[in-house]
């Protein structure tokens, strides 16, 4: 089999996704400057937080059967029965965690969310929207399956503007109008200090116009647990769900952590917390990258599992995938002074000192999801479960020993070490039960020449007297060259034509 057609039709599936699903992962991010020009740092702390819980609750939602699907779906004998058993077991789980988000909410305000009496509203928003995202899964499943990236990418687009918009309708358009009192409008109605508020109720609006958007995919589903494909179906999620777990917690239980852990009163933790959220954003820019890659990369291996040429072929893939990291790397490091201005209120900008730290951290993740292909396809998903395990153990522990010293630079090289130690651990693992031709080294040589050429490019911007125009001037010309190297390497390496 020629891999010329694979390759390029991944670098293709990478680009749709890369603007549908990964944008939905970016919405955060385009949110980041209304955010911070209209909210505290300690109500954006609040937002934060109950984002973190309602991540963990999801993977409960869900419990992994996009996953499962895509496994299973391969056999014909098991193709439609377990869409519709998959579908069914969400619906299930998804009805009773939301009634019990309902029901509990003033519970679990005080006691789980750790946020104030007043907010208890807001926990019977995210009971509808995640019981409207997880009814969705399955559908955007099949339509990664079925390869119909461009459906997929028109309804993640319109779920990400609908939301967007509404953002910007209740948090900057109507308080404009109030306050420059637009007569013929009456805004009796509308309640201003609902605040954050209005943050989950354009994520539901948004959550329940990409479920109906999803009708054609979910239309003809016929509720059933068919015991055979249910206990196949579980038995090779469970330990991913444990998987997924562990990877919340490697990713966002820091804030939660500072929230609990720093030595200042609630208010001032919730502060620090949101401080550090939306310094963690620009890492996000990264982690879109890998998001996309992800989900046009997780079919693909499943699609070339019995092609003998195909560990070279992962191997090739991977040193693409970090070769444009460090790219982003740099990209985003150079111009982070600007970026960085995004952050309306000035009391964020002193978390940007974390985002190095975070990049890199992504970048290592980054290489763990290439290096999990080895688990996925010989069924050993014991082993992620595993080094997962282990990565959200030690990222408590760090983050337990840190934060009260180093608050949350202490969280981000707690993430980095993480991400680096489950990295290596999975290369060494998979290595005794897969061909992994992985070259560790090189991509770590990688990461590494592009820590020292930033470092490099700043001491000489230090040390002259040039403008702010010339500087810039200077990153860009840095980074053509770095990219023009970097398409020279893949060609090299025998990517480049392969996808261009």
């Amino acid at each position: 089999m020629s891999n010329t057609p694979s390759i390029k039709g991944l670098a293709g599936e990478t680009v749709i996704y890369g603007l549908s699903s990964v944008l939905g992962r970016a919405v955060s991010f385009l949110l980041l400057p209304i955010y911070t020009a209209v909210l505290s740092t300690t109500d954006y702390g609040v937002q934060s937080l109950i984002y973190v819980y309602a991540a963990v609750i999801f993977v409960f939602y869900v419990l992994r059967f996009d996953t499962a699907y895509f496994r299973f779906a391969s056999d014909d004998k098991f193709a439609e029965k377990s869409f519709h058993t998959a579908f069914s077991g969400v619906a299930v789980s998804s009805l009773i965690l939301s009634f019990i988000l309902f029901a509990g909410a003033q519970w679990l305000a005080e006691y789980l969310f750790n946020i104030p009496e007043k907010f208890t509203y807001i926990i019977q928003l995210l009971a509808g929207i995640l019981f409207f995202d997880a009814l969705a899964e399955i559908p955007y499943a099949r339509l990664r399956l079925e390869k119909r990236a461009f459906r997929f990418a028109s309804i993640r687009l319109i779920n990400i503007g609908v939301n967007v918009g509404l953002n910007c309708i209740f948090l900057l358009l109507i308080p404009y109008l109030i306050k420059n009192d637009f007569t013929n409008w009456n805004f009796d109605w509308f309640p201003e200090e609902m605040g954050i508020g209005f943050i989950f109720i354009s994520n539901l609006i948004a959550s329940v116009t990409a479920f109906l958007l999803l009708f054609p995919q979910w239309k003809s589903i016929t509720f059933t647990l068919d015991k055979k494909v249910i206990g196949r179906m579980w038995s090779y999620s469970a330990p991913l769900v444990i998987v997924a777990l562990a990877g919340i917690i490697n990713e966002m239980i820091d804030r939660a952590m500072l929230d609990r852990l720093l030595p200042y009163d609630d208010e001032m933790n919730k502060a620090e917390a949101g401080i550090y959220s939306a310094a963690y954003k620009f890492s996000i820019l990264i982690a879109l990258f890998t998001q996309a890659y992800r989900y046009a990369a997780e079919p693909f291996f499943f699609a070339h599992a019995r092609d003998k040429k195909s560990p070279d072929i992962y191997a090739r893939v991977s040193e693409f995938f970090v070769l444009v990291a460090c790219l982003g790397f740099l990209a985003i490091m150079f111009f982070l002074p600007i970026l960085k201005k995004l952050m309306r209120n000035t009391d964020y900008h002193e978390g940007v000192i974390v985002v190095p730290i975070l990049i890199m951290a992504n970048i290592f993740l980054g290489i763990y999801y290439n290096l999990s292909v080895w688990y996925k396809l010989t069924d050993k998903t014991k082993f992620a479960m595993y080094i997962a395990i282990g990565g959200a153990g030690l990222t408590i522990l760090l983050n337990y020993l840190l934060i009260p010293h180093y608050g949350y630079i202490g969280s981000a090289w707690a993430t980095l070490i993480c991400y680096a130690s489950m990295t290596f651990a999975s290369f060494v693992i998979g290595k005794k039960h897969y061909p992994l031709k992985h070259r560790m080294p090189r991509l770590i040589g990688y990461m590494v020449s592009a820590a020292l050429i930033y470092y490099l490019v700043e001491e000489l911007v230090q040390r002259t007297m040039w403008s702010n125009t010339a500087v810039y001037i200077v990153y860009t010309l840095v980074l053509l060259a770095l990219g023009l190297l970097v398409f020279r390497q893949m060609k090299r390496t025998d990517i480049g034509p392969k996808i261009s």
